[in-house]
């Protein structure tokens, strides 16, 4: 189309005909809707290729239109306009009938404002005035504007710093040739001309009347196929139509002459064509082979003929051995497991046993067993092709056997946690109860756990085991827990031993609370409770306790050792050692029943012990020893000193006489702590002077540490 040169269907980098592609200010190759061009303010001059977008992307030869070139693809004596939808406008040559389409495409202001009011909007490469001419057109109005760019119609105002598309051009070089087709028919003679440049093709094509023959006067071919000329200059070509034209029969016979075709109006000295089917010829087969044939083509060849002439179909041939249908079949000798041709002789390849399977029903699981050929039920096995052939999967059948299942269920419930455990699975069950179901035979533990404050009373069945062991159960089974709440007790330190006896609550299940018993961060304490305890991470105590391992006296007497390790387990009577890293400011004991109470002095030594006291008594003499304040050894005044109740205190065993020791060292799991009572290693006076910076821990290398593992110099 035009009148210079063939219009692109596509945008600069548009990906389709109705693709937008790049913005470009006039005078920028690089797209761009933020800077100036780089051909910037022209004075007369129109945009040149190196400055020409549709040049750079396009390739020699291309460029964006004149005002010209786009006057002449618009002028409606040329083309029709019609909208495409929204946003594109189709042209159509009204001469050659070829059509381009234009995308909307709106623009871009220097600003990096982008514009749109259904406008297509592009540049021309003709510059007037100060401004490029642009084309512009919009959407429901079939016409087009063409104007200096701040003159427009729809649009105005754009400058060389705006941005639009570009539709390219492909301008013609060259000289320009004419290629004369005649046209002769008898007395009457068309002529037809192409015009073009060197190189450019034009394909020529003649249709006659029935009865006609068409032929090139330069190479007496036949007309009516097409012909390309590549024009390189001037030059004329005649087509000669003649009405002398003799008719013959071609006859087309498959190869055991049963005729395929006939043609009886065969223009004589031109070659018949064969329309029909394509000939076949049936396979040769014995037990063994196969001998297929193949069409090949025609004897005699196809060729020009002037008389009548009969065409036999050829065949090429080639033998192999001869395939059968092996399938192997579910046992019910109908659902095809797998299906395929195999060569005779050749052995058949089974599915893989394990993806032959059968799924178990009610009463048996089946395995597979192998392979029936002559349905009888009996494994045969896969054997050498000699014909079709069905196999039939054979499976074992097993009985299931069912194990019945049994149901636990728990009542509803509260204060506490029950747990089903049975093998490795834990079931917790929900306060409101719960149904669960277990196979014959199979062990369960049903525990019930109270919560703090709270303690188990009975099972619904009256067992008062909080765990009960369900053996092999072959029965349904109901429990239902009832945790009762504990009893506050608060236990004295200032009772003594009639006291104690008096007070305690020897018959309900207590929550115990040792009255004004609190112990202070890195400074030591003793203890000893009438009952037995297990400490959980819940208990302010965990981790701090620590019982007697191993109490023994130098061969001298003047050294007392004692080895202690820890101990979440609390045992009823016996004395502990306190060791806290935390401050713990109340001492309570959940859960818990108590026993008389009684003095235990556990010992490996029968001359050293550590002794529980349980209620308040009084100790005397240089051979007894307990934990005073801010982590003081001392030992107990000759006219007596006063322990209270649920603590503890050493003892070196012997009469008065006995000299007292000199030195008492002290090991917490495998740390060694050292009582020095004085530099020189003789006793202090307790009386008058706590031994300074309390108990020491003994290291490598004569370092001495205190209890909270701060170094002492």
């Amino acid at each position: 189309m035009g009148a210079a040169g063939y219009w692109r269907t596509k945008n600069v980098n548009a990906s389709s005909e109705s693709g937008s592609g790049n913005y470009y200010q006039w005078g920028k190759t690089t797209q761009s809707h933020s800077t100036a061009g780089n051909y910037s303010n022209p004075t007369t001059a129109d945009l040149v290729s190196t400055y020409d977008a549709a040049t750079s992307s396009c390739g020699t030869g291309y460029c964006i239109p004149t005002q010209t070139e786009w006057a002449a693809l618009i002028n409606s004596s040329n083309s029709t306009w019609e909208w495409s939808g929204t946003y594109t406008m189709k042209i159509t040559s009204k001469t050659t009938g070829n059509s381009i389409t234009l995308p909307v495409t709106g623009y871009y202001d220097e600003n990096s404002s982008y514009y749109s009011t259904n406008t297509g909007v592009y540049w021309s490469s003709t510059y007037n005035s100060g401004q490029p001419y642009i084309l512009q057109f919009k959407n429901g109005y079939d016409a087009f504007s063409l104007k200096a760019a701040n003159n427009g119609t729809y649009v105005t105002g754009i400058g060389l710093n705006d941005a639009l598309y570009v539709r390219p051009i492909y301008n013609m070089t060259g000289t320009l040739y004419t290629l004369t087709i005649n046209v002769v028919n008898g007395s009457t003679t068309h002529v037809y001309k192409y015009k073009g440049i060197s190189g450019q093709q034009v394909k020529v094509t003649a249709s006659y009347e029935s009865g006609y023959n068409a032929k090139w006067n330069d190479t007496n071919a036949d007309a009516t196929s097409a012909r390309t000329f590549t024009i390189s200059g001037n030059a004329s070509y005649t087509v000669n139509y003649t009405s002398s034209i003799t008719y013959v029969t071609a006859t087309f016979n498959n190869y055991n002459g049963t005729q395929l075709a006939q043609y009886t109006n065969v223009v004589s000295g031109t070659t018949p064509t064969y329309s029909g089917v394509t000939p076949t010829r049936p396979n040769d087969q014995n037990e063994s082979t196969v001998t297929t044939y193949e069409f090949t083509g025609w004897s005699p060849a196809l060729g020009n003929i002037t008389t009548n002439t009969t065409y036999t179909a050829q065949f090429s041939s080639s033998t192999s051995p001869r395939q059968y249908t092996i399938r192997f079949l579910m046992d019910d000798g109908s659902t095809v497991i797998q299906s395929g041709n195999v060569a005779y002789g050749e052995n058949p390849i089974a599915p893989a046993d394990e993806d032959v399977t059968k799924i178990a029903d009610e009463s048996y699981t089946y395995a597979f067993a192998g392979w029936d050929a002559n349905n009888d039920g009996i494994v045969d096995g896969v054997a050498e092709v000699t014909g079709a052939q069905d196999y039939v999967a054979v499976f074992t059948a097993t009985p299931i056997v069912v194990v019945p299942t049994y149901n636990i269920t728990v009542g509803a419930y509260s204060n506490g946690t029950v747990t089903l455990t049975a093998g490795g699975d834990v079931q917790v069950v929900p306060a409101e109860g719960g149904v669960y179901n277990y196979l014959e035979g199979t062990t369960i533990i049903v525990k019930a756990t109270a919560n703090r404050g709270f303690h188990f009373t009975e099972w619904s069945d009256h067992t008062t085991t909080a765990s009960v062991r369900v053996r092999e159960i072959d029965e349904n089974k109901t429990l239902t827990p009832t945790f009762a709440a504990n009893t506050p007790f608060t236990m004295l330190d200032t009772w003594d031993e009639a006291a104690c006896q008096d007070n305690y609550n020897f018959n309900n299940v207590l929550t115990v609370t040792l009255d004004g018993r609190t112990f202070t961060a890195g400074q030591w304490a003793t203890l000893s409770v009438p009952f037995d305890y297990t400490l959980t991470a819940d208990d302010a105590l965990y981790n701090m306790v620590y019982r007697l391992s191993v109490a023994t006296l130098s061969q001298d007497g003047g050294s007392m050792h004692f080895e202690f390790v820890r101990s979440n387990t609390i045992e009823k009577n016996q004395p502990y050692l306190v060791v806290p890293r935390q401050a713990v400011n109340e001492v309570v004991f959940d859960g818990v029943k108590l026993e008389t109470p009684a003095e235990e002095a556990p010992t490996t030594d029968n001359r050293v012990a550590f002794v529980s006291s349980l209620w308040k008594q009084t100790i005397h003499g240089r051979n007894e020893f307990y934990v005073g304040a801010n982590s003081t050894l001392r030992y107990a005044s000759t006219s007596g000193t006063t322990v209270k109740g649920n603590r503890a205190f050493f003892r070196k065993i012997g009469d008065a006489v006995t000299p007292a020791p000199r030195r008492i060292v002290i090991s917490i799991d495998g740390v060694e702590t050292t009582k020095v009572l004085t530099e020189d290693g003789e006793l202090v006076d307790t009386t008058t002077k706590r031994m300074e910076n309390g108990i020491l821990i003994i290291e490598r290398n004569g370092v001495r540490m205190d209890a909270l593992g701060n170094r002492i110099d």
